[in-house]
């Protein structure tokens, strides 16, 4: 069935879009909150980060898409930047918890 087709751009882009999208996402937490001190610069920049990811997602799929797809597609993505930047709120308190966790027993074996 997909034998004769070859993969194009717009496939490439949804690709995109699906799996590296997240990926990008946390590998900017990561490196954007190496060096912070508090828990509440981890949180906001996790909830930026889950909020501007899947609004800058939308009009990227919105050029590639054709028909009255484009419209449900922009709408969608501006949808789900609500649980998008719950989610990466979350991420960022877990990922402070943990650089402290890891800062506290470094200190514990540390004579």
């Amino acid at each position: 069935m997909l034998r004769g087709r070859a993969i194009g751009a717009d496939a490439l882009v949804i690709v995109f879009l699906i799996f590296l999208l997240p990926l990008l996402g946390t590998v900017l937490l990561f490196v954007w909150t190496a060096d912070t001190a508090g828990p509440i610069l981890c949180i906001v920049t996790g909830f930026t980060i889950g909020l501007a990811l899947p609004v800058i997602g939308g009009p990227c799929l919105f050029v590639v898409t054709e028909g009255f797809e484009r419209a449900a597609g922009l709408f969608g993505a501006f949808v789900l930047s609500i649980p998008g930047s719950i989610g990466g709120a979350l991420a960022g308190g877990i990922f402070s918890r943990a650089k402290t966790a890891e800062k506290s027993q470094s200190e514990r074996m540390t004579p």
